[in-house]
């Protein structure tokens, strides 16, 4: 990667000076306290509430007896993310963050969404779209299956790609191809979580002395 590319963004580590709004990589969603989950979804980069909501509504719905995470592979939202800067940008969070956040998560399927498939190959050569399949059972051959997803040897894990939330979430529900394609990838990651062992969630416990004290803090 050129040394001058974030040079040239005024910036050491994204492109947070051009952004709707950044973020620390600590940030995540999720429904346990564990360090270790059975599936991390790793996103483009921190989405506007109403999207991450309806993300966030599928993770419960699919994920409800499993242990999920849900993190940024960009430390912030661009404005005006440019094709041909996606790779040097998502290499280099990779390395700075994402790399040992994901290796802290241990996760048994990694779920990207959009371009954060970059995050995991660093090349431009598989697009979420290389990934689709026939969504109707009828049309799908048993060896397409294999195409729903790569093996990842970094992270020991399957890593099932779905498209950018742009083009499968909106206001009015989208009857499109992209929408049942995510469904259906959604549900070939709870199938394959029943194939590796399954992390117990621990609960968020809190201990104290004067329960009135906790009260007010809140």
């Amino acid at each position: 990667m050129s040394k001058d590319f974030f040079k040239k963004k005024q910036c050491i580590c994204s492109i947070c000076k051009n952004s709707i709004y950044d973020h620390t990589f600590s940030e995540s969603i999720s429904n346990t306290s564990n360090d270790k989950v059975d599936v991390l979804i790793l996103m483009e980069f921190k989405e506007l509430p109403e999207k991450l909501d309806s993300l966030k509504r599928l993770c419960d719905l699919y994920f409800k007896n499993n242990t999920y995470k849900i993190v940024y592979a960009l430390g912030c939202t661009p404005k005006d993310f440019k094709l041909n800067d996606s790779i040097a940008t998502y290499s280099y969070c990779k390395e700075q963050n994402i790399k040992k956040i994901i290796s802290l998560n241990s996760p048994k399927v990694i779920l990207t969404v959009g371009r954060a498939l970059y995050t995991i190959t660093e090349i431009k050569d598989l697009r979420p779209e290389h990934f689709y399949v026939p969504v109707t059972q009828e049309a799908l051959l048993s060896f397409q299956e294999d195409d729903t997803y790569l093996w990842s040897k970094e992270f020991d894990c399957k890593v099932f790609p779905i498209p950018a939330l742009y083009r499968w979430i909106s206001n009015s529900p989208k009857d499109v191809y992209e929408t049942k394609f995510v469904y259906s990838q959604f549900k070939r990651v709870t199938e394959q979580l029943k194939k590796r062992e399954k992390i117990e969630p621990t609960k968020n416990l809190i201990y104290c002395d004067d329960p009135n004290k906790l009260l007010k803090s809140f």
